[in-house]
């Protein structure tokens, strides 16, 4: 008996290793890095700055158009993805039958890796073999093919649509379970009283799913900071399309810059963490309510 009562311990030892050896430690060096200036190139001018690398993100011209690119996707998907999963998960609430099928195919882009995804997609928009472009063509709507990357704006939105067509499954699910765990009897009471659809959902549906709605709000804001793989895939490194993210993996990766690549990483890490705090608190004042 007294050797099991350390089993649990030791069963428990893997996983907090793991969780040094691949979170902590690379978080906690990743942070020293994001106070010095760290060019690997240039090994003997390697010290301490402080704050520098930080003030340098908030005067640094050339990061506007990605500053810009990384607000307007947040900002996309946030609109549409408290749209579309409460219109999608208020639809499928309303399915009797079938529901289950339609929630399996549903789901398919969510379990689809996001690189897959964005290959997907990128063929899908192709200027010169695109699916979208033989469509067109083929039904006389377009007369040559176009390349739908080459307008910056254009470019971004396809890349918004792309992140939203693979996070909006698990998010529609998310409220539509929460839609369903209220009881039918909230709804009989509000009719027998005279209410219609709409204030059902007003004053019934929408109070109780807005735990669920900042839930998702908060993982649709950090996912949307930290996009990546889908503007790689779709139009690569190209300046006018480019997100923080991608400066981040530019500056730490291919101008060995470890020292700026981590600070813009921290500042995604704080701006993600200050949206989950708001978020989570207004949720804490609902309940409290």
């Amino acid at each position: 008996m007294g050797r099991n009562k350390y089993i649990p311990y030791l069963l428990l030892s893997f996983t907090v290793i793991i969780v040094l050896i691949f979170l902590v430690i690379p978080t906690l060096v990743s942070l020293n890095y994001s106070f010095k200036n760290y060019v690997l190139t240039k090994p003997d001018k390697i010290h301490f700055i402080g704050l520098g690398n930080y003030i340098k993100f908030f005067t640094d011209t050339d990061l506007r158009i990605s500053i810009f690119n990384t607000i307007y996707i947040l900002v996309f998907l946030l609109l549409f993805t408290f749209i579309g999963s409460i219109t999608g998960a208020w639809f499928l609430n309303r399915i009797k039958k079938g529901r289950q099928a339609l929630l399996s195919i549903l789901i398919l882009p969510w379990a689809l890796p996001g690189v897959v995804n964005a290959l997907l997609w990128g063929n899908i928009f192709n200027a010169s073999y695109g699916a979208l472009n033989g469509l067109l063509f083929k039904i006389g709507i377009i007369d040559h093919y176009i390349i739908w990357t080459k307008n910056a704006f254009v470019a971004t939105n396809l890349i918004c649509l792309i992140v939203l067509w693979k996070s909006l499954p698990i998010t529609i699910v998310m409220v539509l379970a929460a839609m369903q765990a209220i009881p039918e009897e909230l709804y009989e009471a509000a009719k027998i009283d005279g209410a219609d659809s709409f204030r059902c959902f007003l004053h019934i549906t929408f109070p109780v799913i807005i735990p669920t709605i900042a839930i998702v709000l908060s993982i649709t804001s950090i996912g949307a900071l930290n996009v990546f793989d889908a503007i790689y895939v779709l139009v690569s490194l190209r300046k006018d399309t480019m997100s923080l993210a991608m400066e981040s993996w530019l500056k730490a990766f291919r101008y060995l810059d470890l020292g700026y690549g981590s600070t813009i990483s921290y500042i995604l890490l704080i701006a993600g963490a200050i949206f989950s705090i708001v978020y989570l608190r207004n949720l804490y004042k609902e309940i409290r309510l």
